[in-house]
Protein backbone atom coordinates (compact mmCIF):
# COMPACT_ATOMS: atom_id res chain seq x y z
CA UNK A 1 0.00 0.00 0.00
CA UNK A 2 1.05 3.54 -0.92
CA UNK A 3 1.88 5.76 2.35
CA UNK A 4 0.36 8.88 2.29
CA UNK A 5 -0.49 11.54 4.89
CA UNK A 6 -3.82 12.71 5.95
CA UNK A 7 -4.65 16.27 5.22
CA UNK A 8 -5.34 17.47 8.33
CA UNK A 9 -1.69 17.17 9.24
CA UNK A 10 -0.76 20.45 10.51
CA UNK A 11 3.01 19.47 9.43
CA UNK A 12 2.11 18.81 5.84
CA UNK A 13 -0.96 21.76 5.59
CA UNK A 14 2.15 24.60 7.25
CA UNK A 15 4.48 22.94 4.00
CA UNK A 16 1.52 23.71 1.76
CA UNK A 17 0.95 26.77 2.38
CA UNK A 18 4.87 28.15 3.12
CA UNK A 19 6.17 26.22 -0.48
CA UNK A 20 2.89 26.66 -2.59
CA UNK A 21 0.74 29.79 -4.16
CA UNK A 22 -2.33 28.25 -2.56
CA UNK A 23 -3.64 30.79 -0.51
CA UNK A 24 -5.36 29.56 3.09
CA UNK A 25 -8.60 30.25 2.29
CA UNK A 26 -8.02 27.48 -0.06
CA UNK A 27 -6.04 25.33 1.30
CA UNK A 28 -8.73 22.56 2.57
CA UNK A 29 -10.90 22.54 -1.32
CA UNK A 30 -7.16 21.91 -3.16
CA UNK A 31 -6.53 18.76 -0.23
CA UNK A 32 -9.69 17.56 -0.98
CA UNK A 33 -8.99 17.88 -4.70
CA UNK A 34 -5.72 16.19 -4.72
CA UNK A 35 -7.10 13.89 -1.84
CA UNK A 36 -10.59 12.70 -1.81
CA UNK A 37 -10.64 10.38 0.41
CA UNK A 38 -8.11 12.81 2.98
CA UNK A 39 -5.13 10.86 2.40
CA UNK A 40 -2.48 12.31 0.21
CA UNK A 41 0.09 9.84 -1.73
CA UNK A 42 3.19 11.19 -2.62
CA UNK A 43 2.15 11.63 -6.44
CA UNK A 44 -0.81 13.46 -5.26
CA UNK A 45 1.45 16.17 -3.38
CA UNK A 46 4.01 16.11 -6.03
CA UNK A 47 1.12 17.05 -7.91
CA UNK A 48 -0.39 19.82 -5.83
CA UNK A 49 2.90 20.95 -4.92
CA UNK A 50 3.31 21.70 -9.28
CA UNK A 51 0.06 22.75 -9.76
CA UNK A 52 0.37 25.50 -7.39
CA UNK A 53 3.88 26.63 -8.13
CA UNK A 54 2.64 30.61 -8.07
CA UNK A 55 -0.61 32.07 -8.75
CA UNK A 56 -1.63 32.00 -12.08
CA UNK A 57 -3.07 35.93 -12.15
CA UNK A 58 0.66 37.09 -12.11
CA UNK A 59 1.54 35.32 -15.10
CA UNK A 60 -1.71 35.90 -16.94
CA UNK A 61 -1.08 39.43 -16.17
CA UNK A 62 2.43 39.50 -17.24
CA UNK A 63 1.91 37.80 -21.08
CA UNK A 64 -0.85 40.04 -21.35
CA UNK A 65 1.17 43.03 -21.19
CA UNK A 66 3.78 41.03 -23.08
CA UNK A 67 1.40 39.95 -25.63
CA UNK A 68 -1.22 43.05 -26.47
CA UNK A 69 -3.85 41.30 -27.21
CA UNK A 70 -2.19 38.44 -29.39
CA UNK A 71 -2.36 34.78 -28.89
CA UNK A 72 1.51 34.73 -28.84
CA UNK A 73 4.48 36.44 -27.96
CA UNK A 74 8.10 36.13 -29.26
CA UNK A 75 9.67 33.36 -26.99
CA UNK A 76 12.62 35.03 -26.15
CA UNK A 77 10.35 37.99 -25.18
CA UNK A 78 8.64 35.82 -22.83
CA UNK A 79 11.93 34.00 -21.74
CA UNK A 80 13.40 37.28 -20.91
CA UNK A 81 10.21 37.98 -18.71
CA UNK A 82 10.24 34.97 -16.52
CA UNK A 83 12.63 36.35 -14.01
CA UNK A 84 10.43 39.22 -12.90
CA UNK A 85 7.48 37.20 -13.02
CA UNK A 86 9.39 34.77 -10.72
CA UNK A 87 10.62 38.00 -8.59
CA UNK A 88 7.02 39.42 -8.67
CA UNK A 89 5.17 36.29 -7.14
CA UNK A 90 8.07 34.59 -5.20
CA UNK A 91 10.11 37.81 -4.37
CA UNK A 92 13.68 38.04 -4.40
CA UNK A 93 16.41 36.49 -1.83
CA UNK A 94 20.40 39.01 -1.52
CA UNK A 95 21.41 35.22 -3.36
CA UNK A 96 19.48 35.03 -6.27
CA UNK A 97 21.55 37.53 -8.75
CA UNK A 98 20.57 37.93 -12.20
CA UNK A 99 23.34 35.11 -13.01
CA UNK A 100 21.06 33.09 -10.67
CA UNK A 101 17.95 34.19 -12.36
CA UNK A 102 19.44 33.64 -16.03
CA UNK A 103 20.00 30.31 -15.45
CA UNK A 104 16.69 29.40 -14.10
CA UNK A 105 15.03 31.28 -17.39
CA UNK A 106 17.31 28.70 -19.57
CA UNK A 107 16.24 25.98 -17.34
CA UNK A 108 12.53 26.86 -17.45
CA UNK A 109 12.90 27.44 -21.32
CA UNK A 110 14.74 24.26 -21.80
CA UNK A 111 12.32 21.50 -23.16
CA UNK A 112 9.70 24.07 -23.76
CA UNK A 113 8.39 21.83 -26.93
CA UNK A 114 7.92 21.97 -30.73
CA UNK A 115 9.64 24.43 -32.86
CA UNK A 116 6.60 26.25 -33.21
CA UNK A 117 6.66 26.73 -29.39
CA UNK A 118 10.57 27.83 -29.77
CA UNK A 119 9.51 31.08 -31.68
CA UNK A 120 6.51 31.85 -30.18
CA UNK A 121 4.97 30.82 -26.85
CA UNK A 122 0.78 30.72 -26.08
CA UNK A 123 -0.53 31.73 -22.54
CA UNK A 124 -0.42 28.01 -22.03
CA UNK A 125 3.38 27.64 -22.57
CA UNK A 126 4.24 30.24 -21.02
CA UNK A 127 2.65 29.40 -17.85
CA UNK A 128 4.20 26.44 -18.14
CA UNK A 129 7.64 27.73 -18.12
CA UNK A 130 6.58 29.93 -15.73
CA UNK A 131 5.76 27.38 -13.42
CA UNK A 132 8.83 25.28 -14.01
CA UNK A 133 10.76 28.37 -13.51
CA UNK A 134 9.21 29.06 -10.25
CA UNK A 135 9.61 25.59 -8.93
CA UNK A 136 13.17 26.30 -9.79
CA UNK A 137 13.49 28.62 -7.08
CA UNK A 138 11.31 26.97 -4.45
CA UNK A 139 13.51 23.91 -4.87
CA UNK A 140 16.89 26.31 -4.52
CA UNK A 141 15.53 27.93 -1.63
CA UNK A 142 14.58 24.73 0.04
CA UNK A 143 17.60 23.43 -0.42
CA UNK A 144 19.20 26.23 1.09
CA UNK A 145 17.57 26.06 4.48
CA UNK A 146 18.47 22.57 4.43
CA UNK A 147 22.10 22.46 3.97
CA UNK A 148 23.67 22.76 7.02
Amino acid sequence: PAKSVMVDNAQLRSFVLQSTSCAESDLDAELFKAAPDLSLTLPAFLSLLRMHALPEGVVIQSFMEFSGGSESVDAELCAAGLPRVVQLALGTKASENQDFLARVSQAARSGSGSAAEEAAWDLATYMRACSRAARIVRVTRAAARAAP
